[in-house]
């Protein structure tokens, strides 16, 4: 069985309380915590974003990237 929903869950800013507890509970979702942001929502040059990951984030964390905004084609590449 394939499940087409979601299965985890990152708050946003990695704001928690009672409300997105419950909500991924009800929702059979894993919160998922923030990790390490890449800031390539600041528009950094595919190579800034790429250094800065290989750089400073740690074996096994999660690495936030963003693809909401209009100009991901850096995030994408990078």
């Amino acid at each position: 069985l394939i499940r087409k929903s979601p299965v985890c869950l990152r708050p946003p800013y990695g704001m928690m309380n009672k409300h997105v507890e419950e909500y991924a509970a009800a929702h059979e979702l894993l919160i998922i915590p923030n990790g390490f942001n890449s800031c390539d929502q600041q528009k950094l040059s595919v190579a800034k974003i790429a250094q800065r990951v290989v750089d400073d984030a740690d074996s096994g964390e999660v690495i936030l990237l963003h693809d909401g905004y209009l100009h991901r084609q850096n995030t994408v590449k990078a």
